[in-house]
């Protein structure tokens, strides 16, 4: 069997046939999935560099576009709820008073 590898021919004679088989075959499908991956990495790529000016997508789908409604890009809601009363910071709460009984 030729060498489809790159390993020294001496030393690739030195290989058993059988192990040879298995050897280029599991190299083979290795170099089909390096394959594979590099045209996703060029398709992704491509796919960065695409915005609404250089494609078809409308300017509300860009990111970092006005009117986009990304979330990221919304202003952030305070934690605390509208109805909440505001105390100054660092003051304590108001302490608790038991109810007075009705007589």
């Amino acid at each position: 069997m030729t060498n489809p590898l790159p390993i020294p021919d001496e030393l690739w004679a030195k290989v058993p046939s059988e192990a040879q088989a298995a050897i280029a075959a599991a190299f083979a499908a290795m170099h089909q999935r390096i394959a594979e991956l590099e045209a996703k990495v060029r398709d992704l790529e491509t796919r960065l560099t695409l915005n609404s000016t250089n494609s078809s997508k409308p300017p509300t789908k860009s990111p970092g576009m006005r009117g986009s409604n990304a979330p990221w890009l919304l202003p952030r809601r305070s934690p605390r709820s509208p109805t909440a009363s505001p105390r100054p910071v660092g003051a304590a709460p108001t302490p608790w008073t038991a109810p007075t009984p009705n007589r």
